[in-house]
């Protein structure tokens, strides 16, 4: 279980050093993959170097010249090996993890949701980390012996200006049949 928990932490840490900036109604590209998909607008930029283990980055445009964090949807998908780990373990270390990880962290939401027949659980917390006060939406799905993690990371200040086209990206991942 502690691999599992040292992952969480890279996900908030890499979560923390990439964030930036809202966009109107634009049309969405799809970037899809052996088994799931993601829809993102055009102007956002897509990563997929698997850069701090994510599968993929999809970063926000930059507002001006003075923007410096780039709001973005991450994934990182966990193979737990022959550790048989349940959503519910799963999210429990993960609320017991967020004080160590996050000054000053509160979880605002924290909530079984299902989609598709298929259950998630979803977050939504701040904290403080390398001196930036940021804002999380998370989707955390656990099948297969996986867990994915989707994130929205943003700065706290602009969490309300992102929240509809990050939950718009989130809402829109679903796992392929094949």
């Amino acid at each position: 279980m502690t691999k599992q928990f040292l992952l969480i932490l890279l996900i908030f840490v890499q979560a923390a050093l990439f964030g930036q900036a809202p966009i109107s109604n634009t049309a969405l590209l799809t970037y899809e993959q052996a088994n799931y998909q993601i829809q993102y607008p055009q102007l956002w930029t897509i990563d997929t170097s698997h850069q701090m283990a994510t599968e993929f980055i999809l970063f926000s445009p930059q507002t001006d010249s003075t923007d410096r964090f780039k709001e973005n949807v991450n994934l990182i998908i966990q193979d737990f090996g022959d550790n048989i780990v349940s959503l519910d373990e799963f999210v429990v270390g993960t609320v017991r993890s967020l004080p160590t990880y996050f000054k000053n962290s509160q979880i605002f939401l924290n909530e079984r949701k299902e989609k598709e027949g298929q259950a998630y659980h979803q977050f939504v917390y701040q904290g403080k980390l390398h001196n930036r006060d940021l804002k999380f939406e998370q989707y955390i799905w656990v099948l297969q012996n996986k867990s994915y993690i989707l994130t929205l990371t943003c700065e706290q200040n602009q969490f309300d200006n992102y929240l509809e086209v990050g939950e718009q990206i989130l809402n829109s991942f679903q796992f392929l049949k094949k």
